[in-house]
């Protein structure tokens, strides 16, 4: 398990964090129409009230052998079509995180958290 993937050129080397790919998974997810935003979890939106922030909390990544596992908490807007939405953030979360990062996007678990009016 690793935290990110680095390659290297000729220049040295570029590493890529778990957190960089978190944060692109979040801005596409949120693009979709249909998501109301990333569900944070009862434990974040606590440690969010007493000053111990997580970023990107509700996206989770794993590397391992430079393919990249997400799961992503999402909260979906109350009368969008659940399925068709979770489809399209998947294909859209792939497409950004392999076109920015270069890396292979094995798996994407969608979690509906919510569904918020």
């Amino acid at each position: 398990m690793a935290k990110g993937d680095t390659t290297e050129n000729l220049h040295g080397r570029v590493r890529i964090s778990a957190d960089a790919i978190a944060s692109i998974a979040a801005l596409a997810a949120q693009k979709i129409p249909g998501v109301a935003g990333i569900n944070k979890g009862i434990l974040n939106v606590f440690r969010e009230a007493i000053g111990l922030k997580k970023e990107n909390a509700g996206v989770e990544v794993l590397i391992s052998d430079g393919e990249v596992y997400l799961n992503l908490l999402l909260n979906i807007k109350y009368g969008s079509d659940v399925p068709e939405t979770a489809l399209k953030v998947q294909e859209k979360v792939r497409e950004a995180v392999e076109n920015m990062t270069n890396l292979t996007v094995r798996e994407i678990n969608v979690s509906v958290r919510g569904i918020i009016q």
